[in-house]
């Protein structure tokens, strides 16, 4: 949504266009927005513009604490991507 290099603002209805394409042959395309430096300035609302995957940076939004963020997942996206398709670790 905002560019850390420029400070330039992108329109959040870009969402729109690659969440829905359809012509990938493997299925639908998962959106993340890093709203890192968009959210200390912006106002978020995750209702009108539904990604899939949203990455926040507690320093870029706070100042402080470094090493924090946070991985924001829609319900639905979560149940599609995320299962566990392989077993190992432990000892």
């Amino acid at each position: 949504a905002e560019s850390n290099f420029s400070g330039r603002k992108f329109p959040l209805s870009w969402e729109n266009k690659y969440h829905n394409y359809s012509g990938s042959s493997r299925g639908r395309w998962f959106v993340l927005l890093d709203a890192s430096a968009y959210v200390s300035t912006n106002s978020l609302d995750l209702s009108q513009h539904p990604f899939d995957y949203v990455a926040l940076s507690f320093h870029k939004m706070f100042g402080y604490p470094t090493g924090l963020g946070a991985l924001l997942v829609r319900n639905n996206t979560a149940g599609e991507i995320m299962r566990k398709r392989y077993f190992g670790g432990g000892s």
